[in-house]
């Protein structure tokens, strides 16, 4: 019984995860500086689905701020957790708490998102444009 259980619970997962529930955002795949920040977007997967996302910043003051989507990959922080320089990690959801930095959280997550597409659309110019010059020659 516990084993058709577990089989059942697989499948559904499977099933979900096929259906679209998770998604990879390779599109926003960066390990590089914006701004002077140190930027690394990140995904991470559960039984071989995307399942979360981590935008990992470390500012120039030396702070770090990890963003995190850590439900259906869907872009939508979860949580928010920030390490000041010499002091103790916080982190922050969306409760009474946390509810203001969250929303200032996702704001600043989309805009680094935006930054890091702008650049790899960019980039992917500037490299489809030498290689058309260099034909050229």
């Amino acid at each position: 019984m516990k084993l058709k259980k577990t089989i059942c619970v697989l499948a559904a997962a499977l099933s979900i995860g096929a259906a679209g529930c998770g998604k990879a955002h390779s599109e926003y795949d960066f390990d590089g500086e914006i701004n002077g920040d140190q930027v690394k977007f990140s995904t991470g997967y559960k039984f071989l689905i995307p399942d979360n996302n981590y935008l990992n910043v470390v500012r120039q003051d030396g702070a770090s701020v990890q963003y995190c989507d850590e439900r259906f990959s869907n872009l939508k922080l979860e949580k928010v957790c920030i390490t000041p320089v010499d002091e103790k990690r916080k982190c922050y959801e969306n409760d009474e708490v946390g509810e203001e930095a969250l929303a200032e959280a996702q704001i600043q997550f989309d805009d680094y998102l935006t930054t890091i597409l702008d650049y790899k659309q960019k980039e992917s110019m500037e490299l489809i444009n030498k290689k058309k010059h260099e034909e050229k020659k």
